[in-house]
């Protein structure tokens, strides 16, 4: 789910700006089908490269603070960890992110 949120948010940011998903994926340093599988939400960005779709929609990422991405990339982070410890089959111990209330 979040997976789609951030992909239809990133495909909105791209059309209020404009640009075509090839004129992006030059921007960001990915290609086109890349592109397309994370607008559709089939694949998510790294965090690297979600800065780097930040950078090229000129919005920030900002984890503890009011902005653009900050609640959904809280919580991309604790998923990708989570996932990690999963597959080398660790406990993973770490609270999810709390929500925060919209301004």
């Amino acid at each position: 789910m979040l997976q789609q949120k951030l992909g239809r948010r990133i495909a909105e940011l791209r059309k209020a700006r404009r640009l075509t998903q090839v004129q992006l994926a030059r921007a960001v340093g990915c290609s086109t089908e890349f592109t397309s599988l994370v607008e559709r939400g089939v694949n998510s960005p790294s965090i690297a490269r979600l800065e780097d779709f930040a950078r090229a929609l000129k919005v920030q990422v900002v984890v503890n603070g009011v902005c653009e991405w900050g609640e959904m990339f809280e919580r991309l982070i604790y998923d990708r960890s989570k996932a990690v410890f999963e597959y080398l089959r660790l406990p993973f111990e770490a609270p999810p992110p709390p929500a925060r209330a919209k301004p």
